[in-house]
């Protein structure tokens, strides 16, 4: 419990969390949160430690939709699955993690003043920036940064996910995004074929999403992913050449230029062959 909160008093905001087999990272995510009232975990079926580990931490356990997953039990809608922490969160304010993600303290005091009103956010979701670590060592500077993420909302201001992946909040009209100054962090996984295998997953379901899309879409989706993978490689080249302080390993920012590379390819021959990592 954090020594700065003397009343000990839990913060009021519903804290969901995937989980599948996720026993090697899910104590650390949930040691940053213990100070939410509501932690909700939405497991896939994990045959390792996950279950007992969320029991100990007096976590509600749901179960992921059979309706949102593949039949060897993998996601293949995130959306759906993160409006099932949404649909039973007890709290209107509420902040979504991944279970190998965690909160520093100064991001839990920042939600403790918004969640007791301390800070006053009317209609307004909050984007969190999110930040990599390794060895607890923080990033300080990737291609991807600043990378801020719908994080932490109030359930009146929201209509709730879209997208079967990389997920997006849909907001209640006149709702607006403010940003928030502390970090999620995410330790990195510096195994690359693992990283390889991740993306793979991810990318065979945006395979499927875009041979259902119509030409004027894929032109655009084209143009993002284009614009995505020349904006991240000229921001490569410049913190290389003129940024001081610990900076992502030049490995993890290929294989990020290399998903969205195999990504146009996808886009550009839908009906490819599955195999695409």
């Amino acid at each position: 419990m954090n020594k700065n909160n003397p009343n000990n008093q839990k913060i009021k905001c519903s804290v969901g969390i995937l989980t599948f087999n996720s026993g090697s990272t899910l104590r650390k995510c949930l040691e940053s949160v213990m100070e939410f009232a509501e932690i909700i975990i939405c497991d896939g079926g994990s045959t390792d430690d996950t279950i007992a580990i969320a029991e100990q931490f007096g976590c509600k356990i749901l179960t992921q939709a059979p309706a949102f997953k593949y039949k060897n039990g993998k996601i293949k809608d995130f959306s759906g699955v993160r409006n099932q922490t949404i649909n039973a969160a007890s709290h209107k304010w509420f902040i979504y993690i991944d279970s190998d993600e965690y909160l520093s303290e100064y991001a839990v005091n920042e939600l403790r003043a918004i969640c007791t009103q301390a800070v006053q956010f009317d209609r307004v979701a909050l984007l969190m920036p999110r930040m990599f670590s390794i060895n607890d060592i923080l990033i300080e500077h990737a291609a991807s940064y600043p990378n801020y993420h719908s994080r932490v909302f109030h359930l009146d201001h929201v209509i709730g996910f879209k997208k079967r992946v990389h997920e997006q909040l849909v907001l209640k009209p006149g709702v607006t995004y403010a940003k928030l100054s502390h970090p999620v962090i995410v330790p990195l996984d510096t195994n690359t074929e693992d990283i390889k295998r991740k993306h793979s997953y991810y990318l065979s379901i945006e395979r499927e999403k875009i041979a259902h899309l119509r030409l004027p879409q894929r032109v655009r989706v084209f143009y993002r992913t284009m614009r995505t993978i020349v904006v991240r490689i000229c921001k490569v080249v410049y913190l290389r050449l003129f940024r001081r302080g610990v900076k992502l390993p030049l490995i993890q920012d290929w294989l990020a230029i290399r998903y969205h590379a195999v990504l146009l390819m996808i886009i550009l021959s839908p009906g490819a062959n599955k195999q695409t990592a």
